[in-house]
């Protein structure tokens, strides 16, 4: 997955690849990688761009940067598959082995003409193979525990427990509601800048943690098989997060769901790995 944003989402020749120890040279004008070509939609933010591990070949070509193309010289390339075909085959594909022995990944654009742009956020990798749904089915709330109930006796929330108090939410998430939160586990606190996590928590700063704790709460109890990919989910801070679904694996803006449906009794909790801030108007 590339996090990036772009002005000219109709350019044709964005490529990512990845270099690992051993992969096969088969260009004069470069290799040792697998590649990708990727799109992009047009936005002011960044976007989640998933490219599937079966869309890299390592058989490109050093003209156009592609695995259909035949070169001048006459060399086929070859494009990964499950199936052999023609142009195709699973050799040609990544394999676990590259995969934990990556070294390089570039970001570039090539074999289409016009001028292009794009600014990457981040790039991240997840498993490629099919793993278990995102959550079980919801079962029934129980009696007397509210979202900050369980926050409170889970140990793993425990800086959230501390801004919700310190942005004096604890009596509202503590309300009938019902709510959907995505908590921050303290781990994706402690990734945040450590200025940035002490200005929030700052008392002078108390409308400027309500508005990103705000930013992970929704109205209404939306369970992970309620989700659908591109989905926007209106927050009580007044803003949209978006759903993106990638094989098993659901995300929040860039924030994936680690541990989904953990119902309360005013509501349900998915707890995330990043800290989702809001953008600014």
């Amino acid at each position: 997955m590339i996090r990036a944003k772009t002005t000219t989402p109709d350019y044709a020749g964005f490529r990512l690849a990845f270099a690992a120890k051993g992969v096969p040279k088969t260009s004069i004008f470069g290799g040792g990688s697998f590649k990708s070509g990727f799109n992009m939609t047009s936005t002011t933010d960044f976007q989640n761009v998933f490219i599937p591990f079966d869309d890299f070949s390592y058989d490109w070509s050093g003209y156009t940067g592609t695995c259909t193309y035949k070169d001048p010289s006459g060399q086929q390339h070859h494009c990964c598959a499950k199936t052999d075909s023609p142009l195709a085959g699973p050799k040609y594909c990544p394999t676990a082995k590259f995969l934990g022995e990556i070294t390089d990944l570039e970001v570039w654009a090539e074999g289409a003409e016009g001028n292009f742009h794009i600014e990457i956020d981040y790039i991240a990798a997840g498993d490629a193979a099919p793993g278990p749904a995102p959550g079980p089915a919801p079962g029934p709330a129980p009696a007397g525990k509210t979202i900050v109930d369980l926050a409170v006796a889970t140990p793993d929330l425990s800086t959230l427990v501390t801004a919700l108090k310190a942005g004096k939410l604890v009596d509202t998430l503590n309300g009938p509601g019902p709510f959907t939160v995505f908590a921050p586990t303290n781990e994706a606190f402690a990734k945040l800048p450590k200025a940035l996590l002490d200005h929030l928590l700052d008392p002078a700063n108390i409308k400027e943690l309500d508005d990103v704790l705000t930013y992970h709460v929704a109205l209404g109890s939306v369970h992970s098989t309620d989700l659908k990919d591109k989905e926007k989910i209106k927050t009580v801070e007044g803003k949209d997060v978006e759903v993106f679904l990638y094989q098993s694996h659901v995300y929040i803006n860039d924030a994936e769901v680690i541990t989904a449906n953990v119902d309360a009794s005013n509501g349900v909790v998915h707890i995330v790995d990043h800290v989702l801030i809001p953008p600014r108007r």
